[in-house]
């Protein structure tokens, strides 16, 4: 335990505080942020609402060195938010003088679909699956670090509320959700991230989720990663033998559920 840095930290509300209605923070956790988006979306929340304002001119320089995220994950990841209508520019740079962004608390027109499933090309002009912001393009990784998961757990459970103004169900696309559940549990199970073979994998990953659904995918991806196969162990636990196990994972599945119905 580091003790002088404990002693020093202390946070305190008479240091300051950043006063954030509750339904629009309810509203930012429920909603298909990655890490990088969500940072942007706390560093603007932090120098507005932080300081009593609902805007403030913040350069990507700015946001960069706030998040500890480079200027290139930066200037793609506010332009998404900025599509998905969940950052407003309120005036554009002029001059030295930076961009003017507020966060739209109208959450319920934020519109993920505008940009979750952009794609993009590599060096080699193969496109890659926005939603596979997993990969590792050459001599530099993406966002994506140990210590910046993507914030997309399943929220399934999390139901629209009425036309009072609730949270909207901003789940990306399936295949995304998918792949990003993938990685997870790759990372759960062996502490590293997986190498996603971009456009193929997304191909494969589309055709089990058109076949089963999303939340079947899940459940074999669950099974995928606590079965103790040995073609697996020995093959790897890519997305391609995932798919090439698939029917194998199935008849598991029904061969272990058999026994609990047998005793009813």
């Amino acid at each position: 335990m580091d003790v002088g840095r404990d002693l020093m930290t202390n946070p305190q509300l008479e240091n300051g505080y950043t006063p954030i209605a509750n339904e629009l923070l309810e509203a930012i956790y429920s909603a298909e942020f990655n890490a990088t988006q969500l940072k942007i979306v706390l560093c603007i929340m932090r120098y507005t609402y932080g300081f009593s304002r609902k805007e403030h001119g913040l350069s990507i320089s700015f946001l960069a060195t706030g998040t500890g995220v480079s200027k290139r994950y930066i200037i793609f990841e506010l332009q998404r938010l900025i599509d998905s209508n969940v950052v407003t520019v309120v005036q554009t740079q002029i001059g030295t003088k930076a961009r003017i962004l507020k966060i739209n608390k109208r959450y319920t027109e934020w519109d993920f679909t505008k940009s979750c499933q952009l794609g993009v090309k590599n060096s080699s002009g193969e496109e890659r699956f926005r939603g596979e912001e997993l990969f590792r393009s050459r001599g530099e990784e993406l966002f994506r670090s140990r210590g910046e998961e993507l914030f997309t757990q399943d929220k399934q459970n999390i139901k629209q509320k009425t036309s009072t103004g609730g949270l909207p169900k901003n789940r990306g696309a399936p295949v995304k959700v998918a792949i990003d559940y993938y990685h997870d549990k790759f990372v759960d199970k062996f502490g590293e991230k997986p190498i996603i073979a971009g456009k193929k994998d997304g191909n494969l990953m589309k055709q089990l989720v058109s076949t089963y659904g999303i939340d079947k995918v899940r459940e074999l991806l669950d099974k995928f990663f606590e079965v103790d196969d040995e073609f697996i162990n020995q093959s790897g636990y890519t997305v391609g033998v995932f798919f090439s196990q698939a029917n194998k994972l199935l008849t598991l599945k029904a061969r272990r559920a058999t026994p609990r119905h047998g005793r009813l």
